[in-house]
């Protein structure tokens, strides 16, 4: 599974709201966390999947769960150790 490394992502995604609001009550985008394997490391996006099937010879055969996310969004990629994502 070295192919597609276990990280935690930070990124920042948008804060959307059909209300009328005061500036002053504007926030802001909002902070998120994404677990899994990173399945797609792209220019402009990554692809992290939560879920990922085997084949029986141990190769990926297709993923779920997945958050697709634009670079210019990332924070900070963090990569995982199996023990760390055990506890």
């Amino acid at each position: 599974m070295s192919e597609f490394p276990l990280v935690v992502v930070e990124w920042q995604d948008i804060r959307s709201d059909g209300e009328w609001k005061d500036i002053a009550d504007l926030s802001g985008p909002v902070c998120c966390e994404s677990y899994g394997r990173i399945v797609h490391d792209g220019l402009t996006w990554l692809a992290v999947a939560g879920s990922v099937m085997f084949k029986a010879d141990g190769t990926v055969e297709q993923v779920g769960n997945v958050d697709q996310i634009p670079r210019g969004c990332v924070v900070k990629i963090t990569p995982l150790e199996m023990e760390q994502a055990a506890s």
